[in-house]
């Protein structure tokens, strides 16, 4: 008896450790899915971001650019730098000369650069470019905090 009694002890041991280890890799499994799926919506946060720079910003940069006016150039450059993420703004003018907000961020990155065009009735002329910068390493902040 004392040998049925053994095997059924073992038999419960090996039921438990095999519950324990597929209960603990369920676990990891479903976390790294969640971290995964938050990561993409993250980044997919940050391109919208810049997309939106582009369709609701750009103009009045156009118009601060095309007007030489320095200080309305400067509020719509910190404007952009509060959204999210974004790091760095700097806008490049045909002449070459350089008009930035905020600085250059460590690590990862996405970018985008904008041509900056003024179309009047008779002509359009580039006034030069912007370019936005955003760090993904808030991401990587957020993230951790929320896994730990």
């Amino acid at each position: 008896m004392a040998k049925r009694d053994e095997k059924r002890l073992r038999l419960g041991r090996r039921f438990f450790v095999h519950a324990l280890v597929f209960g603990a890799l369920v676990t990891v499994l479903t976390s790294a899915a969640h971290l995964f799926f938050e990561y993409r919506k993250e980044t997919s946060g940050i391109e919208s971001r810049l997309d939106l720079v582009g369709t609701t910003h750009l103009n009045s940069i156009t118009e601060a650019v095309w007007n030489l006016d320095e200080r309305q150039l400067a509020a719509a450059l910190e404007g952009i730098l509060n959204l999210q993420d974004i790091a760095l703004v700097s806008v490049t003018m045909s002449d070459g000369s350089q008009v930035n907000a905020g600085q250059a961020p460590d690590g990862p990155v996405s970018s985008r650069e904008y041509t900056i065009v003024k179309s009047t009735a008779n002509m359009t002329t580039t006034l030069g470019s912007l370019t936005v910068v955003a760090s993904r390493s808030g991401i990587h902040d957020r993230l951790a905090e929320e896994s730990w």
